[in-house]
């Protein structure tokens, strides 16, 4: 298996852009790089591609989900390799959806005659993932076990037991094969074994069979002995048959020769009684003849009226029939002239709508327009709001700095003022502390001085009188009483230089607190100061766009007027076709002079039923004559 191309989107590291890494045009590759920067993802979605296994993420249920970008929802893994000498494409896809986990797999092999990748893919992914490992030709912990050693599995061959480790190796140099030729020789030794099962069981039943074979014969031949009786009796009954069927024939003839002397018979009666029939009517004729010769006179009478009434009849319907005609060509006409009129009033409509959409664009338009227009000065007036109230906010800030140097000189000299007198207060603590520690020592002089008995001194060891002795300690109660007012005084200017210099932090840090302000104001001056550029152009950009607008709705305004014009000028021309048009004077003046012609008509429906009523009174008379002579 040799790898061509892989696409990656949202494996491990790699993110939602697709990564394409063409293997094609390199023999050997060396991947390098620092820790998590996807040298192994590209391996292991190799294999998960292939084998959809890859490295297994701790605290994840499933080995899919670890291998999801943080984030995403969806991973794809598209792997093209040669295997053989032919070329495959695998998809893998994982994705979520409504918290349950979907997985997809596709497997194309490429076709050099039609030069396009012709799907493999089998009805489930198990099917499908089968025939992939059949393609490869090793299933994945042959792969990881032999060619492909995993980060910190290097010794993954050698963890197997010695099972395992000769079933990889079977894999690898293809013992496999023989363990299939074995079990197909295993299964046709089994197959040979039942068909020589099979023939010892048939020669079995020769066997019995053979020891059965006189009284078989003795069966035979009596079979055959009634077979030869029983075609004997069948012999004779073709024979009976053939004498039947002759006779049947013969009756038959007769049957037919019978039926047919039985036709001529009827046909000869009923020639007979036509006959007759004939005779009969030709007697009632002459009657009837000879009954008209003695009516003659009436009878000739009503013929006559009869047939001026039906030359009366014929008249009116000729009128009738052309008053139809003429109302079919009126029909006609009309409708030629209404097709004309529906012709251009289409027409007219349809110039008519476009000209009214066109217009109603235009009113959208401006509408649009006003509306932006509308916007713009809400958005104009706020901004103006803005402006005025960034112009209040600049000049209080120039109100508020007018006085910054004098603050921050005052400032600078309460600063120094307050250090120079921290210097002293630190000066006079370090003296509160030396007299102190000198108190302590001249009083610890005094104290022995006054509480030893020997006679020498129990500072310098030297002899001392009583006199001297008595002298060192007035010298000693009298310097502890200097240091004791030196302190005392030190420690009262510590506590007022305490209180002036508290006073002096909280005034100091007022001021500076003050100054910070000052500085916040300048800053907030100069964002005033660029808020004020940004909203002017702001508002020299609205205002230009609202003489833009103005100038769009003033032209829709124009061409709304212009369409209006259109349509009054179609109105004219529709009239003016009406009038001017030849073909619709020429239906219109033939119109009036079919209606003209029809007019002079005069058909009159009670005439025609008056006649219709006189010539059935005559028919009837007739009728009551020719009754009379046949009677």
């Amino acid at each position: 298996m040799i790898p061509v191309v892989l696409r990656l989107k949202n494996f491990l590291s790699y993110g939602p852009n697709e990564q394409v890494i063409n293997f094609e045009p390199y023999s050997l590759i060396c991947l390098s790089g620092k820790n998590g920067h996807g040298k192994s993802s590209i391996l292991d979605a190799i294999t998960w591609a292939i084998w959809g296994c890859a490295r297994k993420t701790t605290g994840v249920a499933k080995g899919d989900e670890g291998l999801v970008h943080l984030g995403q929802k969806e991973m794809v893994v598209h792997l093209e390799f040669i295997s053989g000498a032919s070329r495959y494409r695998i998809r893998r896809e994982v994705f979520k959806s409504y918290g349950k986990t979907i997985n997809r797999l596709d497997v194309e092999v490429y076709d050099k005659n039609t030069q396009q990748f012709v799907t493999l893919t089998d009805k489930s992914i198990r099917a499908t993932q089968d025939k992939i490992e059949k393609l490869v030709g090793v299933d994945f912990v042959t792969f990881v076990s032999t060619s492909f050693l995993r980060q910190g599995q290097s010794n993954e061959f050698s963890k197997k037991t010695p099972r395992e480790r000769k079933d990889i190796i079977a894999s690898i140099i293809g013992l496999k094969k023989f363990d299939q030729l074995a079990v197909l020789a295993n299964e046709q030794s089994k197959q040979l074994a039942q068909e020589i099962v099979q023939v010892q069981f048939k020669g079995e039943q020769a066997r019995i069979l053979s020891a059965q074979k006189p009284e078989i014969e003795e069966l035979v031949s009596l079979a055959e002995k009634k077979i030869i009786q029983v075609e004997a009796v069948l012999l004779e009954g073709v024979a009976r048959y053939d004498l039947f069927v002759q006779k049947s024939k013969k009756i038959l003839e007769l049957i037919e020769q019978k039926n047919n002397l039985e036709a001529d018979i009827v046909a000869s009666e009923h020639l007979e009684k036509e006959n007759k029939r004939h005779v009969g009517l030709a007697v009632k004729k002459w009657r009837e003849m000879h009954a008209l010769r003695i009516n003659l006179p009436s009878f000739d009478s009503l013929m006559q009226q009869r047939a001026a009434m039906v030359e009366a009849i014929q008249e009116l319907q000729n009128k009738k029939e052309l008053s139809y005609r003429y109302n079919d060509e009126l029909v006609s006409l009309k409708n030629k002239k209404n097709n004309l009129e529906v012709s251009w009033t289409h027409e007219f409509e349809l110039k008519k709508s476009e000209l009214l959409r066109k217009k109603n664009e235009r009113v959208v338009e401006i509408k649009f327009y006003e509306a932006a227009q509308k916007e713009l000065f809400d958005k104009k007036k706020e901004k103006e709001e803005l402006l005025i109230l960034c112009r209040q906010h600049i000049s209080h800030q120039i109100a508020l700095l007018a006085n910054k140097n004098e603050h921050e000189l005052l400032y600078d000299r309460e600063k120094a003022l307050f250090e120079k007198r921290k210097a002293f207060y630190h000066s006079c603590v370090s003296k509160k502390n030396f007299a102190l520690a000198t108190l302590a020592e001249a009083q610890d002089r005094s104290s022995l001085i006054e509480n030893v008995s020997s006679p020498a001194c129990p500072l310098c060891e030297q002899l001392l009188t009583q006199r001297r002795k008595q002298y060192l300690a007035q010298q000693l109660s009298r310097s502890n009483y200097l240091l004791t007012h030196r302190l005392n005084r030190i420690s009262l200017i510590l506590k007022q230089l305490e209180e002036v210099l508290k006073a002096q932090r909280t005034i100091l840090e007022s001021t500076g607190k003050h100054c910070a302000q000052l500085v916040q104001c300048e800053q907030d001056l100069i964002r005033f100061n660029q808020q004020e550029v940004v909203l002017t152009g702001e508002l020299a950009s609205i205002v230009e766009r609202e003489a833009q607008l103005s100038q769009i709705i003033t032209l829709n305004i124009e061409a709304i007027a212009e369409h209006e014009k259109e349509l009054i000028f179609l109105e004219h021309e529709l009239t003016n076709k009406k009038k001017n048009d030849a073909s619709f004077i020429q239906i219109t003046s033939q119109i009036l002079a079919t209606e003209q012609a029809a007019s002079g008509l005069l058909f009159e429906p009670e005439k025609m039923e008056q006649a219709l009523g006189l010539l059935k009174k005559i028919e009837t008379a007739l009728s009551e004559i020719q009754a009379k002579a046949h009677q």
